[in-house]
């Protein structure tokens, strides 16, 4: 009995086929079966500039593939250079940055008899390199399948980085600011003491405004866009949600840079326009960090501007969760 698998995302599907050495499932057993041997792994691109574009191997190609995207994803994650000589020697999975895009290029090579057959290239984009990387880690979570595979997705060590850098490129800065500090303190020296003005008095009646969160909206920003939100209709059809979704998910993906920061899981309640457009946030979880440290979202915030909330027929309640491995999910609440 063939056991066929599928890990999909908007962008790329990792399909499996194969069969279990176990056979209980036939017997009656609970649960799916375990698949432990593989006979065809398939690694589609669904995108308009791929053409469906297919990459299709055995349990060798299938090995390769999560190896060499582990080992990229780490040098992207940590803003390092990888090494594809160094690294993949033997591979018939590889992976390069395309020099001056922000696109990678993913090349198979399929051999017949130890001799080369055919090599297929694929050109992906940085949402689409990480569809990937999501596939791969919903297949090293499903225990049912190759529960022997594993993936430690971790970025690595800056010291690889200074490592690259020659003495005299790193010695430069440090000179440099030993310098500046020197003319910093001379440009000090020559500037008067300034005169110290005692505080006026507040006068009665007056009440002094402090730019402060609130205490029960220390979580949401901008503060009381819950209570503003209260009386606008949620958007409840699913295909709307969904596609919302994907769109948060994309300008989240493309702006989320530092992403080896985050340390556990932390989720984010936000509220989106039916045209999109992010309006506000709260904490769900990581709650113990404070919200100017919440990464992304204030930079792809779109608040209303004062007294336009009225006009909003209905927003959409989202979930934004950034994972420690790099992977941000969004869902509808």
């Amino acid at each position: 009995m063939t056991i066929r698998r599928e890990y999909s995302l908007p962008n790329c599907s990792l399909t499996l086929e194969g069969w279990s050495e176990e056979m209980a499932f036939h017997q009656g057993g609970n649960g799916p079966p375990k698949m432990s041997i593989i006979v065809n792994a398939e690694c589609r691109f669904t995108g308009r500039n791929h053409e469906s574009s297919v990459l299709q191997g055995d349990r060798d190609f299938l090995d390769s593939l999560v190896r060499v995207v582990n080992n990229y994803a780490q040098s992207v994650l940590s803003g390092i250079s990888p090494h594809p000589n160094q690294d993949w020697v033997g591979e018939s999975v590889q992976i390069e940055p395309l020099p001056n895009s922000n696109q990678h290029r993913l090349q198979f090579t399929r051999t017949e008899d130890g001799k080369p057959e055919e090599i297929i290239k694929v050109d992906l984009s940085t949402v689409e390199l990480f569809d990937l990387v999501e596939a791969i880690d919903q297949l090293l979570n499903d225990q049912s399948t190759l529960p022997e595979l594993s993936l430690s997705l971790q970025p690595h060590s800056r010291s690889i980085r200074r490592r690259e850098e020659p003495f005299r490129k790193k010695a430069k800065p440090a000179l440099t600011g030993v310098a500046s500090l020197a003319a910093a303190a001379i440009a000090l020296s020559l500037v008067p003491v300034p005169q110290v003005r005692e505080p006026e008095p507040t006068r009665s009646g007056e009440s002094r405004r402090e730019e402060t969160l609130p205490n029960n909206g220390g979580n949401v920003i901008p503060s009381g866009m819950k209570e503003t939100l209260a009386d606008v209709p949620r958007i409840n059809d699913s295909q709307q949600l969904n596609n919302l979704a994907q769109q948060i998910r994309t300008t989240v993906d493309q702006n989320w840079e530092q992403r080896g920061l985050v340390e556990q899981s932390l989720s984010y309640r936000v509220w989106v326009t039916p045209n999109g457009e992010m309006i506000g946030y709260e904490v769900l979880s990581g709650g113990s960090r404070n919200i100017s440290e919440t990464p992304v979202l204030p930079n792809v915030l779109s608040p209303l501007p004062q007294g336009e909330t009225s006009q909003l027929e209905a927003v959409a309640e989202l979930k934004v969760v950034f994972n420690p491995n790099g992977i941000v999910n969004v869902t509808a609440e």
